[in-house]
């Protein structure tokens, strides 16, 4: 494989998304989180502000799960 070949590898997109979104119900305005899982992290309680947008957004420090709702 040539080194041009190589460097496309490098750039291409990743196949997926890299962080989780969780859409959550229309007026929610606590959630909790645990990284999901066996291997997840300790539960802890997310507050979901208001966006300018008109949505409400809130992102896990551990494992940087998005809770939206629009």
């Amino acid at each position: 494989m040539s080194v041009q070949e190589n460097a496309k590898k490098l750039n291409d997109p990743p196949l997926g998304p890299l962080v989780d979104t969780v859409e959550v119900p229309q007026g929610t305005s606590r959630i909790s989180c645990d990284g999901g899982g066996a291997l997840g992290h300790p539960v802890i309680w997310l507050t979901l502000i208001v966006q300018p947008s008109g949505g409400t957004l809130a992102v896990c420090p551990y494992c940087s799960r998005q809770f939206v709702s629009k």
